[in-house]
């Protein structure tokens, strides 16, 4: 099984957690600023406002596509981005206040410190986010990947799978499809023979594989059958000819590469939730029977099993 990568606004739902987490604070510092930590008449209205700037965050994120190419700005460009945010923020904050009437009760003090402290904390942390990011962007995961590619394209293809890879794959392996190399390793990475690449395959712990050939060398559609029954996953990239049809077929971008991935099963990210949500739900009744087994049997009957009476 293999879970589509995250599109749209989802890539990027830690920024958007942070920016919430932003508006949240800056909005708490301008209202204790204004008021101060005494009793205020209209509390009612500005603990709404606090459910409106979900809101806004919800239109922001998904209608106005306000982190997209997040990663790709420099920070002035990223600057500008939140003065943008900030001004739709105090405009569809003034909107609300004209529709609800409570423009009236409302400290325009608040509102407008409210921009200011956006303008700061949001762009600082958005700054300091995105270096965190880039500082992990290079370092392995745990998805065990294997390479498939020639000898001219190897050092080009290891290049854009480390700058992209963002804590997701580990290489385990590369193979070269055009010569047989003499050497055991290639940048510190097992060489695999092609010949023996399935075998490997099966020995080894692989959960994905990535192929990267050119447009007039076709992947032996052999192979792609075997990782199939294996459970592997297989990503081709997008100028590969030759590539075998097949329902179960995305496109996506892996590693810096627009590739085809081919599975047994794609699900999306609802489907994933659902599976891990009956996952636990699964386990917790598990729990609970046994729980409700010890106290009508009592710990004693399953102590007093001998070990051979398993056998």
């Amino acid at each position: 099984m293999y879970r589509r990568k995250n599109k749209g606004w989802l890539k990027h739902l830690d920024f958007i957690i942070l920016d919430l987490l932003c508006l949240q604070v800056c909005f708490a510092l301008a209202y204790f600023s204004r008021h101060g930590f005494g009793g205020n008449p209209h509390k009612v209205i500005y603990q709404n406002m606090m459910l409106v700037l979900v809101l806004f965050e919800f239109i922001y994120a998904f209608f106005l596509e306000g982190y997209k190419d997040i990663l790709k700005r420099g920070y002035y460009v990223e600057f500008v981005s939140v003065v943008k945010q900030v001004c739709i923020l105090e405009l569809f904050i003034s909107f609300y206040l004209i529709v609800v009437k409570d423009g009236d009760d409302f400290s325009r003090t608040v509102l407008f410190l409210l921009g200011i402290y956006q303008l700061g904390i949001g762009w600082m942390t958005r700054t300091l986010w995105k270096l965190h990011v880039k500082k992990y962007q290079t370092e392995e995961g745990n998805c065990s990947l294997l390479l498939i590619t020639t000898s001219k394209m190897a050092e080009e293809a290891l290049k854009r799978i480390r700058e992209n890879n963002y804590q997701t794959y580990k290489l385990s392996g590369i193979v070269f499809m055009d010569c047989i190399k003499q050497e055991k390793q290639y940048q510190n990475i097992q060489i695999v023979l092609e010949e023996n690449m399935t075998e490997w395959v099966c020995k080894n712990w692989v959960d994905e594989v990535l192929i990267v050939l050119p447009n007039d060398m076709s992947f032996p559609a052999k192979y792609t059958r075997e990782f199939s029954e294996m459970g592997i996953v297989v990503h081709y990239t997008i100028m590969q000819d030759g590539l075998t049809q097949s329902e179960n077929q995305t496109a996506e971008m892996v590693c810096g590469y627009l590739v085809l991935t081919s599975s047994i099963r794609i699900v999306s990210n609802k489907e994933y939730f659902m599976k891990r949500t009956l996952d636990i739900a699964g386990g917790l009744v598990g729990t609970a029977i046994t729980l409700i087994l010890i106290l009508f049997f009592g710990t004693y009957y399953f102590y007093k099993i001998s070990r051979t009476d398993f056998f």
